[in-house]
Order: C-alpha cells, then sequence, then structure tokens
C-alpha cells in the first residue's frame, strides 16, 4: 500500500466530527487529500469550510466538482463554505496578529458573503 492510498484510508476512516490541518509540499496531492476529506465529511452531513487566500471560490468548486462533488447541492443545503480570507503574513502587526484577527472573525464574527477581511 503507498503513502497516498494510507491516507485516504484514514480519511475514509475518521470518526465524525473530526477537525484536521493538513500541510503537503505537492499541490496536486494536497488537493486529492483535500477533496476525498470535503467528500467523506459532505457525504455524512457534516459542514465543511475551506478557507483560501490565494484561489478564488470558482476554482476550488471546480476542483470539488471534477473529483465527484456535488457542490451545489451541498452549498444549498449549507453544508459546504468557501471562504476567501487574507494571508495572515500580510497583517500589518505580524503572522501572529494576522492568525489571531483570522481566528476571531471566523469564529466570532459570521460571515454572511464568502470572503471575510
Amino acid at each position: 500500500m503507498t503513502v497516498d492510498n494510507l491516507v485516504l484510508q484514514f480519511i475514509d476512516n475518521l470518526a465524525d466530527r473530526t477537525h484536521s490541518v493538513i500541510f503537503y509540499e505537492d499541490l496536486k496531492h494536497g488537493r486529492v487529500i483535500q477533496n476525498r476529506y470535503m467528500k467523506v465529511g459532505l457525504l455524512n452531513g457534516e459542514k465543511c469550510v475551506i478557507t483560501t487566500h490565494e484561489d478564488d471560490a470558482e476554482l476550488i468548486e471546480k476542483e470539488m466538482a471534477d473529483f465527484g462533488i456535488d457542490v451545489k447541492h451541498h452549498k444549498k443545503a449549507n453544508l459546504l463554505q468557501i471562504v476567501k480570507i487574507r494571508d495572515p503574513r500580510e497583517h500589518p502587526e505580524g503572522l501572529v496578529a494576522g492568525i489571531e484577527d483570522l481566528r476571531r472573525q471566523l469564529w466570532t464574527e459570521p460571515s454572511t458573503s464568502s470572503d471575510i477581511y
């Protein structure tokens, strides 16, 4: 079994309501893992949020749809949200302040738009 298969098997067997942070070096590999994780969660009826400071929501939605995820259905069911965020490294007071600002916005200031600034 390859490392990729082990990772995908791990994702398929995660317990409900599991949170994860995934770090990867290869973008293509990371997208496969991300989409598999999101697909499993959405099919289990879990709310999934993707944050990005690089890609736009339409690109992410297309990649997810290409992976077999019914993006429109899950967004309509309020299970999927794609949020464009500012890069915390660009915060005028530094990275730590940028991360804290982002945390505060994501957890205490619910957004009705697809952008958080």
